[in-house]
């Protein structure tokens, strides 16, 4: 007989194997990249945020704030790209991006794996169904449907193994594994994706509320983990916080919103094949609902054929083993509240959505994590009971290939949805960047609709190549940063309410028709004070400040490159300034002709000195993300703009002096400015990033004193 040591060595290996064989076409013979039924997150956010970690890393430094996005983004604030995952940091800083970004995709499901068998066994299941189980969640829809979003997965990758170690946590109490736990967390936290982290804590804390015994002493040190992994993930977290409150939604979602995307009951049908409820790539699929969206890769978790919910249940009044029914209830509860809390608007629990903090997240869907993770766990479990009780080979037998034929039906029915698109064509210049021949940043008008039109209400939809190199020429954010091209637009989780401002005055400021787009006077010049330098759009637009430098078209869709012939100037010295501090004032002052104009005036919500014009100078002496040094000389007293995002963490000094940064032109900054020579210097540096830095040191250097602490009593014990 086989030592359980050694199976548990060969399972492992199994699953490697398997993720090895799946993805081995991504590297070889042409490197590729692997993408749903729809490119938008996949381009335009999980590679181009990875790429400026990528870029950073390679430079010895870590993307705190980018300039190429949104003239001007707290990225690390944000928090999507990831920048503490260590797995991140490893491959990100020793492969090239895209060699870097494939691999991210393939730990990530091999760490599912891991994390499965892990808890399977701590189940008491035995190694072959603890694998079956593995395979059967790694190769789900769960995961399958969305390996283009490489921030979601890697967060929820991470679900199973946290599971597996508060289990760890329950029934062996000690310091050493509420460290190793807080570190699985914190871990969690730093991929980047807050949702994954909220429901895991949710999952893992029911499990420990759940117990009887011991049941205090389980609960302080589960509390104990959290404050630990809160403390570890401070670096991340004070910088969050920081960014959430200066967006549009600074508490909550709006109360319509909180649950938009939520699981249709309609999707239910795909547990048996995952394409019952409509195929994205036909047209069958039906995106959306009254007040609801839905989308294919959100509402996918099917497992096989093995895991019909009707067997499961049939099997699970079979058994009559008593000692473990309090383990079995509790399965069955998660399994029933995960479900009805997947349900969102529609569920008997929805009034519990529109409370803080589950109103952070719009995705009421993703329960479906936790509700596919227990829908294995029990099925693996009553299966691994019933064979306890029956002795008979053939039966064995038949389970072995059924289990067999689950697990290869998995690894295969998901390649007509993961588009894999070569190397050499996903990092292709588009067309549009030929004609961007300066700094200026590039603005998109209405391109999403076009995406929307391609991808979701197209009947049906296409996977032509030519599709994705068409869109690349929206260069839509935050893809623009391959390019090396400003952007005055991010592709956030949460819009800045500065950016957000800005953004409704612009809207106000464009007509459009059928045909065409018209700009009026209000949007041209909030379109020359953001330093707007070309626009992409998908109509013609009507207006004598834009000059038509080319179009690209694709089947019967065309897109407009326009460039701007007046923008304003990164930095200037404004010799006008007006007072406004309401959005209506600002709009007010800017439609009046005559009144103000770019690049010569500002307007400050506080600002109660004179100014008089004169002849002044600029040159800059040093530029990079983080940091502008300015040498400026002025005849008077005046205002010197920069049109970069007015945000929270940038600190100003005049000849070494601090100085206040006011918020000019809505979401830029501005410094007063005295009359003579002087050097000016902008510099990033957040308080929330040094406290986290200190909150975080601090809690490491906690966990390493309680790890050792713990250590030290086990050995004392054994002696």
């Amino acid at each position: 007989m086989v030592p359980t040591k050694h199976k548990d060595i060969l399972s492992v290996t199994c699953i490697l194997i398997s993720v090895i064989i799946y993805f081995f076409p991504l590297f070889y013979p042409k490197p590729s990249i692997i993408f749903t039924p729809e490119i938008y997150d996949s381009y335009h956010l999980s590679y181009s945020q990875k790429f400026l970690l990528w870029e950073s890393l390679q430079k010895n430094t870590l993307p705190l704030w980018s300039q190429k996005i949104g003239n001007g983004f707290p990225v690390l604030g944000e928090g999507q790209t990831g920048i503490f995952y260590l797995p991140n940091l490893f491959f990100f800083k020793f492969f090239d991006h895209f060699t870097a970004y494939n691999l991210s995709i393939v730990f990530s499901i091999f760490l599912v794996g891991l994390g499965m068998y892990y808890y399977l066994r701590l189940i008491r299941i035995n190694p072959l169904l603890s694998l079956v189980g593995s395979l059967s969640l790694m190769y789900s829809g769960l995961y399958m449907t969305r390996l283009s979003h490489l921030t979601l997965l890697q967060g929820f990758s991470l679900l199973p193994l946290i599971i597996a170690l508060t289990y760890v946590s329950i029934h062996t109490p000690s310091y050493k594994n509420v460290v190793i736990l807080a570190f699985a967390m914190s871990q969690q936290f730093f991929a980047g994706f807050p949702q994954a982290s909220f429901i895991t804590i949710l999952y893992a804390g029911s499990l420990v509320i759940w117990q009887r015994k011991t049941h205090a002493k389980v609960i302080f040190f589960y509390l104990l983990t959290l404050v630990l992994t809160l403390g570890l993930s401070a670096i991340q977290l004070f910088p969050s916080i920081e960014f959430l409150r200066q967006t549009i939604t600074p508490a909550s979602f709006l109360s319509d919103s909180y649950s938009q995307f939520t699981y249709s009951l309609k999707d239910i049908l795909t547990f048996l094949y995952p394409y019952l409820s409509g195929n994205p790539l036909d047209g069958t699929y039906t995106f959306s609902f009254p007040g609801t969206l839905r989308f294919f890769w959100e509402n996918n978790a099917y497992v096989g054929a093995l895991f019909l919910i009707g067997l499961c249940f049939v099997l699970w009044v079979k058994i009559r083993d008593k000692s473990d029914r309090l383990f079995r209830q509790y399965l069955v509860m998660m399994l029933l509240l995960s479900f009805l809390f997947m349900l969102g608007k529609d569920s008997p629990f929805a009034f519990i959505l529109a409370f803080w903090p589950f109103n952070l997240f719009r995705v009421a869907s993703r329960f479906l994590f936790v509700f596919t993770h227990i829908l294995i766990v029990i099925n693996i479990y009553v299966t691994h009971t019933s064979l306890q009780k029956v002795d008979k080979k053939w039966i064995r037998v038949v389970l072995f290939t059924f289990f067999t034929v689950n697990f290869l039906h998995l690894f295969t029915i998901w390649s007509p949805i993961q588009i894999r698109i070569p190397k050499s064509k996903w990092l292709e210049k588009p067309e549009f960047t030929k004609y961007i021949t300066d700094e200026f940043s590039v603005k998109q008008l209405y391109t999403n609709s076009l995406y929307r039109q391609l991808f979701i209400d197209k009947k049906p939809w296409k996977q032509k190549e030519g599709t994705y190199l068409f869109l690349k020429n929206t260069l839509n954010p935050d893809s623009n940063v391959l390019w090396n091209i400003k952007s005055d637009s991010a592709y956030p989780s949460r819009i800045l309410l500065s950016t957000a401002r800005m953004e409704d005055l612009l809207s106000a400021g464009l007509k459009e028709t059928d045909k065409e787009l018209e700009v009026k006077p209000l949007a041209n010049k909030i379109i020359d004070i953001s330093g707007i330098g070309y626009l992409v759009s998908v109509k013609p637009i009507q207006s004598t400040d834009l000059q038509l430098l080319t179009t690209a078209t694709y089947e019967k869709n065309t897109l407009y490159l326009y460039k701007n012939l007046s923008p304003n100037p990164r930095i200037y010295f404004a010799n006008t300034i007006y007072l406004a501090n309401t959005l209506e004032k600002i709009k007010l002052l800017l439609e009046k002709e005559n009144t103000f104009v770019p690049g010569k005036s500002a307007i400050i919500n506080s600002f109660s000195d004179t100014i008089i014009p004169s002849r002044n100078t600029i040159e800059t002496v040093e530029s990079s993300e983080q940091s502008l040094t300015l040498q400026v000389h002025s005849e008077n007293d005046g205002v010197l703009i920069i049109s970069d995002t007015y945000y929270h963490g940038w600190m100003a000094t005049i000849d070494n002096v601090p100085t206040n940064i006011y918020q000019a032109n809505i979401n830029q900054r501005a410094v007063k400015i005295m009359r003579g020579d002087h050097t000016v210097q902008f510099v990033y540096k957040p308080l929330s990033v040094r406290y986290g830095i200190a909150v975080s040191s601090i809690s490491l250097l906690s966990c390493i004193c309680l790890f050792i602490s713990s250590l030290s009593l086990k050995g004392k014990r054994q002696v």
